[in-house]
Formats: C-alpha cells, structure tokens, sequence
C-alpha cells in the first residue's frame, strides 16, 4: 500500500511538472549587428590563413651583383607562424604575369637563371634575388606572402600550399 501511494504521488507531481502554460510576451529586440566592410554579405573566410601583397620595387633591392635582396615588412608573421605555422610567399613572374611558390628559378637564356628565395622573421621577410651570371633581377616583382596558423593547416588538411590558385579559391582571394 505504502509503494501503491509513493508511485501515485510521484505519477502526480510528474503530470503536474510536464504542464505547460501560456506563451509569454516577446522579449525586446537585440542590438543590430554590423555590415561588413563594404555593406555586402561575403563568403566566409578563415580568420586563421591571412594575406599580405606588396610590391617590391626596382629601387627597394639592395647587395651585390651576385645577390639582391629586399625586405618586406610583414606584421602577419608572429612567432608562433614561425613555430607552429605556415609561410608561403608567391611571386609573380615580371614577363608572364604566372605565380610561383617561392622558392624557384627562372632559365632567362642558355647561360642565365635567376633564382628567388626568402627568409622569414617576425614581421618580415628578406627576399632574395640571385643569378648565375651576377645579374640578377631588380625590376618590379609582385609578391603576395600567405600565412597559417597551426589551426588554419589542421582546417585545410588537403590543400595544396605549392599550387597559388589553389590557395586563393580556398581563401576567396581575388587576383
């Protein structure tokens, strides 16, 4: 008798709990949000691969014949990009406007190559133009220098860095 009324009492105070009653007023509107940058709605980014481009001008170069070299302040480079991340720098070829993933070389005639490369610091990047004949470009390059977090890798686990085309659809770069 004593379980027959504890299982009544707690099959009431259940119908009692589970009732619903009316729907109360609407609560005040929350704050608007803001536009982006140009009012549009755009296509979402990855916070965690940002883009610097620069041009590297005929007059930035400095060295000798052998070995030019340029540096290109770059704020997105900290020390956890140079410990746990990414950099990539591309280039875009002064005469067929193609880009490169830096490094690489370039046969200019049967006895010239000139070859790019660069090192990496916190905040910069030192770019490097060399070539074998002690002549080696110093005209205006188009650079763009790509950097990802350790989370921006693990996020785009199949894309390949090499390829430039590649990155900026996964990015939503425009050229």
């Amino acid at each position: 008798m004593k379980n027959q009324f504890l299982f009544l009492m707690l099959l009431g105070l259940t119908v009692l709990l589970s009732c619903k009653g009316e729907q109360g007023d609407p609560g005040p509107a929350g704050v608007a949000g803001t536009n982006g940058v140009d009012g549009t709605n755009g296509v979402d980014g990855n916070a965690n691969i940002k883009n610097y481009a620069t041009t590297i001008n005929s007059t930035d170069w400095v060295g000798s014949n052998l070995t030019r070299k340029a540096t290109i302040s770059v704020p997105n480079i900290t020390q956890e990009i140079l410990n746990t991340g990414l950099i990539m720098v591309y280039t875009q070829d002064a005469f067929s406007s193609q880009w490169y993933a830096t490094p690489f070389s370039v046969a200019i005639n049967a006895n010239t190559t000139w070859s790019y490369h660069y090192v990496a610091d916190v905040g910069q990047i030192v770019y490097h133009s060399t070539s074998n004949d002690g002549n080696p470009f110093t005209g205006n390059l188009n650079i763009r220098i790509v950097t990802a977090s350790a989370d921006g890798l693990v996020r785009n686990p199949d894309l390949d860095w090499s390829e430039y085309n590649e990155v900026i659809r996964a990015i939503y770069l425009n050229d």
